[in-house]
Parts: C-alpha cells; structure tokens; sequence
C-alpha cells in the first residue's frame, strides 16, 4: 500500500481554500495544495435542492499525516464538519515518492 493518498475538501469561498491551502503548506504536511473553481454545484440537504459556488483544493499528503491534515482543516473551515475524501495515490515514479516523504519529513535538503 503506498503511503500517500489524495485528500480533497471543499471550502465555500476562496479565502477558506487559500487558508487552508497555505496552513497545509507551511506546517509541511502537504508539498503542494492545488485550488480548483469555482465550481457551481448542486446537492440534496434537508428535504431541498440548493446550489452553490465552492472551490475544491487537492492535497497530496502522507497517509500517516491524515489527523493532522484534518485538523488544519476544521481549524480554518466555517462548516463544523467539512467534506473531506481521501484516495489512495501512487506516485509515477521512486524519485516522486522519495521527494514526497522527504518534503513532508523535513529531512535532506531542501529546494532540491
């Protein structure tokens, strides 16, 4: 099983996206957090149909930072619970990988 995976969330503006984007990317728990949107959705909740803009942002993060990752997020997300999917990620290459867990870890060199 690789040890990445493919953490995506969904923030109704983007402000929430670039805060929660630069909180991943400065605690070092995600190397790159890409904002997608806006998107116009439509969903189901509490017996109506409601539509929306949100933006959707991508993180690639090690699977055993996965609680930290959420907690950055809730820490800055207005709703009490925020969507967040998880998929697993293999990265194309050992070299990705290796710069992936060295990235998130801290360790080596840095701007390589």
């Amino acid at each position: 099983m690789s040890p990445f995976i493919l953490l995506k969330t969904t923030a109704p503006d983007r402000e929430t996206a670039e805060l929660i984007a630069s909180g991943l990317t400065k605690a070092r728990l995600a190397a790159s957090v890409h904002i997608t949107g806006p998107i116009h959705s439509t969903y189901w909740w509490e017996n109506s149909i409601h539509n929306r803009c949100e933006y959707i942002c991508e993180a690639r993060i090690r699977r055993d930072l996965k609680e930290k990752v959420v907690a950055v997020i809730e820490a800055v997300h207005p709703y009490q619970v925020p969507e967040i999917f998880c998929t697993p990620l293999h990265p194309a290459t050992s070299q990705c990988e290796a710069w992936l867990m060295e990235y998130t870890t801290g360790k080596g060199s840095q701007g390589d």
